[in-house]
């Protein structure tokens, strides 16, 4: 399997080879782009997945927290919660926040996946993971309403738990592909 580089991921020497001989099918050493990608920065995309994952983990470990506290019906309304009073109110306002961090961190790295120039087939099946735990985000979000305003059905509460660690998976997996592609 060939793969065709972009001069300016070419080492110095080969683009003058290049520029001197005219040869434009020299052929550059599998060692020589390996150790080239070990040593490029990390790419925007790649960091915000890592991100991204960190705060799904977060997020699962504050709405586990609610749940078992009992938080969970301390904000009756969905989105909103009122006046925070007590704890239980605190609690379940700081998932439904972090669940806004969440969500824009989604759409950025939705965002930068697909603005992220890479065609390997691993690149591929990482931004993949990115989108569907994107509409499963969404899927997610609803989900977290209806459990709110139908009082906590329990089968509902275990679709929730199940969903966030869907979504947490396919950011894991993501960030995991992209960390073993870079060699």
């Amino acid at each position: 399997m060939r793969r065709t580089v972009k001069v300016l991921e070419l080492p110095k020497e080969i683009v003058k080879t290049i520029l001197i001989t005219g040869d434009h099918r020299h052929d550059v050493s599998t060692k020589m782009l390996e150790e080239r990608v070990k040593k490029a920065p990390i790419p925007i995309f790649q960091r915000l997945v890592v991100t991204t994952a960190a705060s799904v983990f977060v997020m699962n470990i504050l709405g586990s927290y609610v749940s078992a506290s009992g938080a969970g019906t301390a904000c009756p309304d969905w989105p909103l919660c009122p006046e925070i009073s007590n704890r239980l109110v605190l609690l379940e306002f700081l998932h439904r926040a972090w669940g806004g961090v969440v969500s824009l961190l989604t759409v950025a790295t939705i965002i930068s996946a697909y603005r992220f120039r890479d065609s390997r087939p691993t690149v591929i099946v990482s931004k993949k993971l990115v989108y569907a735990a994107g509409v499963v985000l969404l899927i997610q979000i609803f989900l977290g309403a209806l459990v709110v305003l139908t009082g906590l059905r329990a089968e509902l509460v275990a679709l929730h738990q199940a969903l966030a660690m869907t979504i947490l998976s396919f950011f894991v997996a993501s960030a995991s592909i992209l960390y073993a592609s870079r060699g």
